[in-house]
């Protein structure tokens, strides 16, 4: 990602910066946070009167204001990009039956909230009910009310916007009364509630509806107010890494953008822009990928929110230039999502992320705003998203994201493509989960080794319980226990990509401390037909022996038989391994999203576990072979004729994987 300094910010954006701040330039924000003070909050945020809405407007005749903010808002369609009116209608047309169920749900107040689990509210929803810990707040964020909106915009109907209304008007009287389970943190006036909900509340303010009282509109113009003067006392403490901030500091903006008339609006712009900049200069690793290291969630907001907010600010030709600066440096990110995403057109279920789809908005802007060809190719290949433009099919096919800890191994960009993607990285934060050097596995057009992943909310009781550990993950576990994983990312790493085969190694210190253990991970895809998988455990500074646990998480019924692992049914994978390490099956939960077979986001699929004792002292080493098939298991031999060196046939072929700390061999013949 470019490195932007702030004097860089300065230089580049001072001419469209200087019209926004000039009303506020004259007036120092006060260093303290207003929001302390009680009676600011009273009337400044929360309960506004009328004469301090009619006070902080440029505009005596509050009526007449619609219809210029109607003229402005941009409405979220694919991804939630912002786009305009007509084109977010184009795009919810083709699911008029499914948005127009989900808006009768609500018409008859079955709401979803956040998660799987509906509410039947009474004549008046119930803004306090129990969605959860986390879910409260998620229901506050209003994303289940989004189907009105798409309603209105596919049929023109009125009842739609009229039910709005009274939703919206109960929640402002119940705001007050709402109470959420998390200490210090308000379900109403927090970051990621402000900056998500004003977006819906102002495409449905932009919306012709003539009955709308008058109350109603006074309502959403305190409510947008109070939100930005809350978001502006925020982020003016600071800039802070992470998603909440740029989740905050585009609601700001947004509000400041749609409702300029609000005499503070300057100054809220000016700063929602300085810490949206800021974000993109810090949060984001060189390659592209997001601090917090979740590509099918967490980064992909990251992404969302920048660009949008280019989006608006390109509405008005004074601010083209800083919208071209914030706009700039998401290329990175089109890229890093482009080479990531597994054959099936999801991004993995990595960290804090539930396996996605990755959307075609964000490939289509790789060619609109960037002009990348390759972007376009592969959301024809993988999305399935047509176009009369010719795409241009990517430079590499096997990538090693060295920054941010990712490395992708590759045979080609169709479907049927053998995959593998190597988490090696650095902890992401707080979204992080106990694992290193594991993997995800794809062939022949199905997901056939993944991570866990997530669960619906994090509410779910399996989050705490299962998601997060690191047996959970395609990796190598020591007495079942968490490794640490500040100290797990991946080092000395190695990587080699030649036409024959990919050759990827790394340590990791995660159980260094707690057991005396050091992990080093060797993965060679023998292109196109196999992968190996060669562990060197080292137990030297060990005090006592521990139980070594090989774990693989398969999307696919995996059988044990006498040589062998190998999945029940086609497209599949073998399994054989060089060590005699006792291997058993059992079952947990996963997020299994996307993948053939599965009718709901999670499923129990099969947790295949390698196990051995190592004792204090002793160095373990295990070679896996991972044998993808599509139509039939192929027969193949695997042996290994001396401790580091290893043989596999099939096929007529031989092929030897000499491994050493620092280097790989391979070399192939004919049988």
């Amino acid at each position: 990602m470019n490195e932007l300094t702030r004097r860089d910010f300065l230089t580049a954006a001072a001419a469209t910066l200087l019209v926004m701040t000039e009303r506020a330039s004259s007036q120092t924000p006060p260093a303290a946070d207003l929001r302390k003070d009680p009676a600011w909050s009273e009337a400044k945020v929360k309960n506004i009167s009328d004469e301090e809405l009619r006070a902080s407007l440029d505009v005596l005749d509050i009526a007449s204001l619609w219809a210029r903010i109607a003229a402005r808002v941009k409405f979220t369609g694919e991804a939630d990009f912002l786009v305009s009116r007509e084109q977010a209608t184009r795009w919810f047309e083709p699911q008029r039956a499914t948005v127009l169920a989900q808006a009768e749900d609500i018409l008859h107040h079955k709401l979803y909230g956040w998660g799987p689990t509906p509410i039947q509210h009474g004549k008046v929803v119930d803004f306090n009910a129990d969605y959860g810990k986390s879910g409260k707040y998620g229901f506050h964020y209003w994303y289940w009310a989004r189907p009105l909106v798409q309603a209105f915009l596919i049929t023109g109907d009125e009842k739609y916007l009229v039910e709005f209304d009274v939703l919206f008007n109960a929640w402002y009287e119940q705001r007050e009364k709402v109470h959420g389970g998390w200490p210090g943190l308000d379900v109403i006036y927090y970051e990621l509630g402000l900056g998500v909900r004003n977006r819906l509340f102002l495409e449905a303010s932009a919306l012709p509806h003539p009955s709308r009282s008058a109350q109603t509109h006074q309502r959403l113009l305190k409510t947008c107010l109070g939100a930005a003067r809350w978001l502006y006392e925020e982020e003016k403490l600071g800039y802070r890494a992470g998603n909440w901030q740029i989740i905050g500091s585009f609601g700001l903006a947004h509000i400041a953008l749609m409702i300029p008339e609000f005499k503070e609006s300057d100054a809220w712009l000016a700063l929602a822009c300085e810490r949206m900049l800021e974000h993109i200069r810090q949060d984001f690793f060189p390659d592209g990928c997001h601090s917090e290291r979740c590509p099918s969630s967490y980064s992909a907001i990251a992404y969302r929110d920048p660009r949008n907010l280019a989006v608006l600010l390109t509405a008005g030709d004074r601010r083209r230039d800083l919208a071209e600066t914030i706009r700039k440096p998401l290329e990175k990110q089109v890229e890093f999502f482009l080479h990531t995403v597994a054959p099936d057109g999801y991004e993995p279920g990595i960290n804090d992320g539930a396996r996605a789809p990755l959307m075609p908005a964000i490939l289509q802007d790789g060619y609109d705003l960037f002009g990348r060809r390759d972007s376009l190719f592969v959301m024809k290949s993988l999305t399935k998203r047509q176009t009369s433009e010719h795409g241009a099919e990517p430079a590499d096919r096997s990538i090693h994201f060295a920054p941010s800890g990712f490395t992708v191994m590759r045979s080609d960009w169709t479907p049927n493509a053998r995959y593998m993607l190597i988490n090696h990285g650095p902890t992401g934060g707080g979204h992080s989960h106990a694992d290193a050097l594991s993997f995800e596995l794809h062939a022949f057009g199905k997901a056939l080794a993944i991570d866990s992943g997530i669960g619906d909310t994090y509410d779910d009781p399996d989050h705490a319980r299962w998601y997060v550990h690191s047996a959970a993950h395609n990796m190598i576990t020591i007495d079942g226990e968490d490794l640490d994983r500040a100290a797990a990312e991946g080092k000395d790493v190695l990587w080699q990509s030649e036409k024959t085969h990919d050759y990827f190694a790394a340590t990791h210190h995660g159980y260094a401390q707690s057991k005396g253990v050091i992990h080093r991970r060797h993965i060679v895809f023998v292109k196109p037909r196999f992968f190996v998988i060669y562990d060197v455990i080292d137990a030297s500074a060990a005090k006592q022996p521990h139980e070594l646990h090989w774990n693989l998480h398969a999307a696919t019924p995996l059988k044990i038989e006498e040589s062998s692992i190998a999945s029940e049914s086609a497209p599949g994978l073998v399994i054989r391994v060089s060590e005699p390490w006792p291997a058993k099956l059992s079952k947990e939960i996963a997020c299994v999203n996307g993948i053939r077979g599965f009718t709901r986001q999670q499923a129990k699929i099969d947790w295949l576990t390698l196990n051995q004792t190592i004792a204090a002292g002793e160095t373990k080493q295990l070679a896996v072979v991972l044998y993808p098939f599509g139509d039939a298991a192929p027969p193949f031999e695997l042996s290994s004729p001396r401790a580091n060196e290893f043989v596999v046939r099939s096929g007529g072929r031989i092929d030897q994987l000499i491994f050493g700390k620092d280097q790989f061999e391979l070399r192939q013949a004919m049988a």
